[in-house]
């Protein structure tokens, strides 16, 4: 079990959202291995949907969308990290190639950059999911640019996460008992978190700290009777997850657009005048 100490709660407290946990803490969104950090604290999985265009002229016009699917019901409301219920809310990070900058649209009002040293970086979030859930990013492509491929990653999640970046759980998880601990006798809830009791063979009570608003299973049939390792204590109520996705964008020099063009040609006429020749041969034998 994870114990939550106070030193925790004030360092926790002190940082508003789970976006702005990774910007403080990491210079790049993305690690060693090619996976968003947001990935570290964010446990579950949930997909996410990326429209936009696979080729572009120089200096033209593109829109990204990005859509973040939000069921209805029960999977639209979230744990907050008071212990009270609330509507889940969506967030994402977007790192563009060099040289594609951003257009002032409505919802790019929305996004703000990673770091100053990391302007093509944005990021956006929590914002509320009913509002947006799908959001469209206007882009204008580079003058030229070598390679002619670029790559775009983009990370989407819905809901709270299930670490603090120290390792601290949240109480968007569920909670499992670690050892023989023996017999739970009693459950207190506080302000801040949930305390079971547990009294140990040798007359020992242990004191198990959980974070506030955890929903212990079945209470009334898991009082007074034996904990034995990896025992689920607690229900999950995560409904959200993180999800990342890599597109690829091609650069259309327009040169080597109409060398391409004009080498099309050139091989339809070259088999235009054979099935001629061909013809003609016919006809005079």
């Amino acid at each position: 079990i994870l114990i939550i100490s106070l030193v925790s709660l004030v360092l926790i407290g002190s940082i508003n959202a789970f976006p702005q946990f990774a910007q403080q803490l990491y210079s790049d969104p993305i690690d060693r291995t090619g996976k968003f950090v947001c990935s570290a604290c964010h446990l579950a999985e949930q997909p996410i949907r990326i429209s936009t265009t696979s080729s572009v002229f120089p200096k033209s016009y593109l829109d990204l969308t990005i859509e973040i699917p939000i069921a209805t019901g029960t999977s639209s409301i979230q744990l907050a990290g008071n212990g009270e219920l609330s509507s889940i809310n969506v967030g994402g990070v977007i790192v563009l190639p060099p040289g594609f900058v951003t257009i002032n649209t409505s919802d790019i009002q929305l996004f703000s950059p990673w770091s100053e040293d990391h302007n093509n970086i944005l990021v956006y979030g929590p914002v509320p999911a009913r509002s947006y859930s799908s959001v469209v990013i206007s882009l204008v492509a580079p003058k030229s640019g070598v390679p002619l491929k670029y790559s775009i990653a983009i990370g989407g999640n819905r809901g709270r996460g299930q670490l603090y970046p120290n390792g601290t759980a949240t109480n968007n998880g569920s909670f499992r008992s670690s050892e023989e601990l023996g017999l739970l006798t009693r459950v207190h809830t506080y302000q801040i978190s949930t305390i079971i009791v547990i009294r140990g063979s040798m007359i020992k009570s242990n004191l198990i700290s959980l974070p506030i608003g955890v929903d212990l299973l079945t209470l009334s049939n898991v009082v007074a009777k034996s904990v034995t390792p990896d025992v689920l204590l607690t229900a999950n109520p995560n409904v959200g997850g993180f999800a990342q996705q890599d597109l690829s964008i091609v650069l259309q020099e327009p040169n080597r657009l109409r060398f391409f063009n004009q080498s099309a040609l050139l091989v339809i006429k070259k088999k235009q005048y054979e099935r001629s020749f061909s013809n003609k041969l016919e006809v005079n034998s």
